[in-house]
């Protein structure tokens, strides 16, 4: 059987645009029709900066340090503004967050090894839109919280 190359040059062809439609259509996160659930965090993704691999410090009533959490979270941004404004100053609004982490605890009352969700979102988003000068952020999710107790 003899393969002439304009035939092999096609085969390679429609297979390359069969490899680029299959991971650049379908990259999307799958779920069921009707799913709110799944349609509000792919909202929210949609509509967020990614906050990942931050250190907080824990420290107890003396400011002597007991602790750091590791945090991933990702900032909503507020309805009308532009997201991609916001992840381009993806590295200000981080350094503000650790800032802020840094300034204040943000661990639940009575336990070193646990972040204050509402505590941290409220103090994260008020230093966060007080810093860029304008109400960019609405709320905060916190993805993944490790703990590390120091000895």
């Amino acid at each position: 059987m003899a393969f002439s190359m304009p035939s092999i040059s096609k085969t390679l062809a429609l297979c390359a645009v069969g490899v680029v439609i299959s991971t650049t259509s379908f990259g999307g996160t799958a779920y069921a029709a009707g799913d709110s659930a799944n349609k509000k965090e792919e909202k929210e993704i949609n509509r967020s900066v990614e906050l990942n691999a931050m250190v907080f410090p824990v420290f107890d009533e003396d400011r002597k340090l007991v602790n750091y959490l590791y945090v991933n979270a990702r900032m909503l941004v507020a309805d009308g503004k532009g997201v991609w404004d916001f992840r381009e100053k993806a590295h200000i609004v981080r350094d503000v967050v650790l800032r802020a982490a840094h300034r204040e605890s943000i661990h639940l009352q009575g336990n070193y090894s646990r972040i204050d969700e509402e505590k941290a979102e409220k103090l994260f988003i008020e230093t966060v839109n007080k810093e860029l000068g304008e109400h960019a952020f609405t709320g905060m999710t916190f993805l993944q919280v490790a703990s590390q107790e120091l000895g």
